[in-house]
């Protein structure tokens, strides 16, 4: 991910007085956004007692190659800067973050702010996600079916935009797909003679497609050892379960959610797959 974090939020990290969380997530992995205008004034903010633990982080940053280019950011019009830098960036997961009940960003300029200070349980389900790249979720962590819903929103509402999503799933099931309409889809399932045919399969092909549009595509297999998992990905970007899509509400007390998020997600995980040779689109006329 590429952090956009305001000023306080650098300058809290470096103050004993606040919540450490704005640290752990500066020092996890992801690319921050900031530049030399932002890193002089963050420095005449700090306690002075701070300020050799800040330049050693810039090192590291910099050792590391964990900051973005932006200098086009200007302290003096930050707000506007940020806004502008935004907007064109192309990172699907750019994401502004703040840790202020006062914040300068806010959520009509940036639609996937993400603020420490929310005490939405489910916000903080994110954040998680965003400090140690993975969160486990059970059944048990919902009181009613509209909190599962209101989660799987708030992942999909992470990304700057979507560009696709890639679905892999045993059985071909509608659940989850119109939070994505729109976008285009891209739908990975098993051929089973015993349940799912490929008469099946191409009826849910035409049914989605007049549902979520021409965007919608849908490959199968038989081979049961390339698919097993029940996942999707938004980039990288993955929500999984243990149990089946459908199965996925409180009335059904034995799954899982992982969600999770690094650096080659994706590719890492189809490795081995080979989905174009295992894989074969089904089409309809």
């Amino acid at each position: 991910m590429y952090l956009l974090a305001d000023l306080d939020f650098y300058i809290q990290a470096f103050d004993n007085r606040y919540c450490n969380n704005s640290l752990r997530i500066l020092s996890s992995k992801h690319i921050l956004v900031i530049n030399k205008d932002m890193i002089n004034y963050i420095e005449t903010k700090i306690p002075e007692e701070q300020k050799e633990r800040f330049q050693s982080f810039i090192i590291e940053l910099s050792d590391n190659n964990k900051h973005e280019p932006c200098d086009s950011i200007k302290v003096s019009d930050f707000l506007n800067t940020c806004k502008s830098f935004f907007n064109q960036s192309k990172h699907q997961f750019l994401i502004p973050i703040t840790n202020s009940n006062s914040p300068i960003f806010t959520q009509t300029d940036f639609h996937n702010l993400i603020n420490l200070k929310s005490t939405c349980r489910f916000e903080q389900n994110i954040i998680e996600v965003i400090m140690n790249n993975t969160i486990q979720l059970t059944y048990s962590n919902f009181s009613n079916n509209n909190e599962i819903d209101f989660l799987i929103e708030k992942v999909l509402a992470l990304p700057k935009h979507i560009k696709q999503a890639f679905f892999f799933n045993r059985e071909a099931d509608d659940k989850f797909l119109t939070k994505l309409q729109g976008n285009k889809i891209i739908y990975y399932t098993l051929l089973d003679s015993r349940n799912q045919d490929i008469e099946k399969c191409k009826e849910f092909r035409k049914e989605q497609s007049s549902i979520l549009g021409g965007n919608f595509e849908l490959y199968t297999t038989r081979k049961r050892t390339v698919l097993h998992e029940r996942c999707f990905f938004i980039g990288d970007l993955c929500i999984s379960f243990d149990n089946s899509f459908n199965n996925i509400n409180i009335n059904e007390p034995s799954w899982n959610m992982y969600i999770t998020y690094k650096k080659d997600n994706y590719n890492n995980w189809i490795k081995g797959k080979e989905l174009d040779k295992n894989f074969k689109k089904v089409n309809i006329s």
